[in-house]
């Protein structure tokens, strides 16, 4: 088996797991609204339970209900 590792910059891994955390928080936050448009696209009624598991499904992460 072939064991392949991305090596973490020995420079300055401090600054490259800062950027990575804000990069992974930034793409985080978008997942909710991404999943809102993805389905929206679809002929599904908002707010029905097809539409809410069709969300889940694209976000791989709870509907936040308020």
């Amino acid at each position: 088996m072939l064991a392949h590792t991305l090596p973490l910059p020995r420079r300055n891994p401090r600054a490259f797991l800062l950027i990575a955390a804000v990069l992974w928080f930034m793409l985080y936050k978008t997942l909710e609204p991404l999943s809102h448009w993805l389905v929206d696209a679809l002929p599904v009624e908002r707010g029905s339970h097809l539409y809410d598991s069709l969300q889940f499904f694209v976000s791989v992460r709870p509907i936040h209900i308020e």
